[in-house]
């Protein structure tokens, strides 16, 4: 995903206004990148907690179950 440049300077000003924080241009296009990414792994988490409630059995549910039987499996010896 491509951040717009605008956006990451609205961080900035965001940043430096209520936090008191400036950050050089590559730092603050990491922290950028790193916020979305943050956003987006608590978004698919969300989704698969959606989908394993109303599902059930879910493919999500079928891999979490399986590493499951993995960490029991490290665990027994």
């Amino acid at each position: 995903m491509q951040l717009k440049q605008s956006t990451i300077q609205e961080l900035g000003r965001i940043l430096k206004e209520e936090y008191g924080m400036e950050l050089s241009k590559s730092d603050l296009e990491k922290f950028a990148y790193s916020l979305v990414g943050y956003f987006s792994i608590l978004a698919k988490a969300e989704t698969r907690e959606k989908y394993k409630a109303k599902f059930g059995n879910s493919p999500a549910s079928r891999i979490d179950n399986a590493f499951q039987k993995g960490e029991d499996k490290k665990t027994e010896k």
